[in-house]
């Protein structure tokens, strides 16, 4: 019963706590909820699978010493697009990136109901039988509910806190009377002074001195009763209190701890008291940065101290991402900072290896940053860290991607200098043709190490595996059908969103180390490619390659393939799709030593 009796007050606290804060994060929600009126229906679009990419959340499913070590852990998610073109896109979490992949190559459609927001430039995607009305009144509904359960249990709670100690209070009252109506009777003791000295008067009563307001008079004692709070004053004081913690946790539960002012302005991210401007680039996706300030408060106990992350975007176009934190706190020491690269590099390698490397400064967004270079192996992805600080705010830019050396394209999206080399992004689509397909021809130069005919075979092998899937061609991930030419010449038939996709693809493999294949590494060789030689349109004419000197000259032709061959074909294939006629491509290959930078060996390849 003793427990009982202490459990139970603590247990109304810690829930008059929960339905504070449940209460002061459903009138936050409550309020950014959009009125039907703001969203316009798209309609119901279809969706189909293009690509699967890792990415950062929190880690809710680990133990709470797992979550404070990891705060969040890398899942893959699965990203759509709009098959009529739109540019509508929607991504969904795959177990496991082997089963994204399997969604990828299945190509299975997924149907959506895209709701705009033109005021601000956004959209998201609801399920094909919702509707604006019925989504904002789901929303509202989940609030509302919050809102009901937590208001009437504070009201509970404060309801019996008065009726406790109104209890208490009478109990007190009702056993001070007793002790005063006792000591006030007259007592006649004449005749038991008689029988003895050993009985003697009684003392006189002396009250407790905690009791005030006591006069003692010759005929009696009179009592005045301690002075008592009026119920009204009482509940007025404890609603001061409440609004005092109301106003705690606000300013603890704070969006901003930082004190900034930004936002969005169409597609363009605006905080001009760093002095920063980012623009979305074509088919970015405006992250909700919600789950990682989260994670980042059970990490470090308060926002304050958390700090704010400012802007999350992805670019599923380049497989890469982007994220923007700023902490108030002083100018930090050099052993600080090494010692916050390597705990991003942790964090983002999980229970992977990783190589972290500072690099040079790097200008982005008109100013210098410091910066470190994290290659994680087991993800075949490179994370970047970039630090600066501005007066009292320090700022950390974290941003990873596919390719091997240069920094993602995603960081050149600040407004003013950077010092990023950037292949702009070739929108070129060729004539289409009678059957309603575009088309590219790749001269037997750009086939590899394999004939027409071994094309044709895997291809027709690969189709027929397609089809026991349910698949149609218009459905396979790469291309839709190829044809060999008498002349050596393969022709490939895409819809538009295969011609789109082989193009990235083409793109991202130009800078790409190959995986380990028949027991050799290619990162052995290989460790960074570039592009240079790049037009007005966005297509590089050339690569430099930099490679371990001692392994590229021991490994022969194997080096000579990963460094030279592959690079130029997937650039060669580029240009033809970007336009270039298919005689007319060239790549010109310089490999460097990665350690001195000294030229090893040029060429120039062409059909």
């Amino acid at each position: 019963m003793r427990k009982l009796k202490t459990i139970i007050p603590v247990a109304g606290i810690l829930l008059l706590i929960l339905s504070a804060a449940s209460l002061y994060v459903a009138m936050q929600g409550i309020s950014k909820v959009h009125p039907a009126e703001d969203y316009e229906d798209i309609g119901v679009l279809t969706f189909r699978p293009y690509d699967v990419l890792p990415v950062q959340v929190q880690n809710t499913g680990a133990s709470s010493r797992d979550r404070r070590m990891n705060p969040t852990k890398t899942v893959c998610m699965v990203y759509y697009r709009a098959t009529d073109g739109s540019g509508y896109k929607w991504s969904d979490e795959a177990l496991t990136r082997d089963l994204g992949k399997d969604i990828v190559e299945a190509g299975e459609t997924v149907e959506r109901r895209v709701l705009s927001i033109p005021s601000d430039g956004t959209y998201i995607t609801v399920e094909p039988e919702q509707t604006a009305g019925s989504y904002t009144e789901g929303l509202r509904g989940k609030y509302t509910r919050i809102i009901g359960l937590s208001t009437l249990y504070i009201l509970f709670y404060l309801i019996a806190l008065i009726l406790v100690k109104l209890v208490s209070r009478l109990r007190k009252n009702w056993a001070a009377n007793q002790e005063v109506e006792r000591a006030a009777v007259p007592r006649n003791v004449s005749a038991a002074s008689q029988l003895g000295p050993e009985i003697e008067e009684p003392r006189r009563f002396r009250p407790p001195e905690k009791w005030s307001g006591w006069r003692q008079e010759p005929g009696g004692i009179e009592v005045r009763k301690p002075p008592r709070i009026h119920p009204r004053i009482k509940l007025c004081l404890f609603l001061l209190a409440a609004v005092f913690l109301l106003a705690v946790f606000q300013r603890l539960g704070s969006s901003d701890p930082v004190d900034l002012d930004y936002g969005w302005n169409g597609n363009t991210w605006i905080c001009d008291e760093l002095g920063l401007r980012f623009d979305l680039p074509a088919g970015g996706v405006i992250y909700d940065s919600e789950e990682q300030q989260k994670a980042r408060e059970e990490k470090f106990g308060r926002r304050g101290s958390a700090g704010q992350v400012l802007l999350t975007v992805i670019d599923p176009g380049e497989g890469s991402n982007l994220e923007l934190l700023v902490v108030r706190t002083d100018l930090p020491t050099e052993d600080f900072l090494l010692k916050m690269a390597t705990l991003y590099a942790e964090n983002a390698a999980g229970e992977g290896s990783f190589e972290l490397e500072a690099r040079e400064d790097l200008t982005v967004g008109g100013r210098p940053w410091r910066t470190w270079r994290i290659e994680l192996p087991e993800q075949g992805r490179v994370n970047w860290y970039l630090y600066r600080q501005d007066g009292e705010y320090a700022l950390s830019l974290t941003s990873s991607g596919p390719t091997v050396q240069t920094p993602p394209a995603i960081l050149a999206c600040f407004q003013g200098t950077n010092s990023l080399v950037i292949v702009p992004t070739n929108q070129y689509l060729p004539p289409i043709g009678a059957d309603g397909y575009f088309t590219a021809t790749f001269p037997p130069s750009l086939l590899g190490n394999m004939t027409p005919e071994e094309l044709v075979e895997d291809f027709q092998k690969d189709a027929e595996t397609a089809a026991e899937q349910g698949l149609t061609p218009d459905q396979f991930p790469g291309f839709r059908d190829l044809t060999a030419n008498g002349d050596g010449s393969v022709t490939y038939s895409f819809t538009e969103e295969q011609y789109r996709r082989s193009k990235e693809t083409y793109y991202a493999w130009g800078l790409r180390i190959l995986p380990e294949f028949f027991g050799l590494d290619p990162a052995e060789v290989v460790k960074g490619l570039e592009y240079d030689r790049v037009d007005a349109n966005g297509i590089p004419w050339g690569v430099t390659v930099r490679v371990d000197r001692t392994v590229f000259q021991d490994q022969g032709t194997f080096a000579e393939f990963v460094s030279k061959l592959v690079p130029y074909t997937m650039i060669g294939r580029y240009q033809i799709m970007c336009g270039v006629p298919a005689g007319e491509w060239t790549v010109y290959v310089t490999v460097k030593d990665a350690g001195s930078g000294e030229i090893i060996l040029e060429q120039d390849f062409y059909g």
